[in-house]
């Protein structure tokens, strides 16, 4: 009886957890239209939020959380419709899925990767990027694994190494190459978005500075991802 009950309580532990790795960063995702935040207090607190602090989707149902280590859910209270998983987390990279909609969110007390967040979206006129699951860098590929690093990555700066993170890749995912002219002014804007093959994908990869928006599945592989860059017409 003793044991028993021993491991009931072990298995209520389980589901009652703020692990750290939740509670000691301040996770923001780099959004097309605006970042989002969300927060996980060491005191059970919940929150979800969009730059102007208002709430995302119907998050401000929610002001509770635990998580369960077993299934990886972040359970919220009161109970509702609202499911978050945790796919994967590594150094100030957390990635969620939240209701099938899987995205990285970035430690904002990081520093070294502040500079990380996609730039000029405003130019997305035919939203080529919308609904990605993260902006980054990528580094290197060898078959179907692609090596990532937060979109500031600096080669020659060796603390930069600890970021890079080794993902999986779908079978036959999709790669494209966007490229966005913008004259002096700001205003005359020619864009320009095409399907490459995998192994274009590859030589744009190992020629280096490859950076772009990445779509993941709710088993943390990579689906998509679309190579950007942009050049200042006069």
């Amino acid at each position: 009886m003793i044991l028993a009950m021993g491991v009931m309580l072990a298995g209520c532990g389980r589901s009652n957890e703020r692990p750290d790795f939740l509670t000691a960063h301040e996770w923001v995702h780099y959004g097309s239209a605006s970042n989002e935040t969300i927060s996980f207090g060491e005191d059970g607190h919940f929150a979800f939020y969009g730059d102007e602090g208002n709430p995302v989707g119907n998050s401000d149902l929610y002001d509770r959380y635990s998580y369960d280590s077993e299934s990886k859910t972040i359970k919220l209270k009161p109970e509702g419709d609202m499911k978050i998983k945790v796919l994967r987390h590594e150094k100030s990279r957390l990635l969620l899925d939240i209701d099938g909609d899987v995205k990285e969110f970035f430690d904002g007390k990081d520093e070294r990767i502040a500079g990380g967040a996609p730039q000029n979206l405003e130019y997305d006129l035919d939203n080529v990027a919308s609904g990605f699951g993260s902006y980054l860098a990528i580094i290197r590929k060898d078959g179907s694994k692609i090596v990532t690093a937060p979109a500031n990555y600096d080669g020659d700066d060796p603390e930069f190494k600890e970021y890079e993170l080794s993902e999986k890749l779908v079978d036959h995912a999709t790669f494209y190459s966007w490229v966005y002219d913008v004259d002096e002014s700001g205003m005359d804007v020619k864009s320009n978005c095409r399907k490459v093959t995998e192994k274009e994908a590859a030589k744009m990869i190992s020629d280096g500075a490859a950076v772009g928006f990445v779509w993941y599945n709710e088993k943390a592989e990579i689906t998509k991802i679309v190579f950007w860059g942009s050049t200042v017409t006069q």
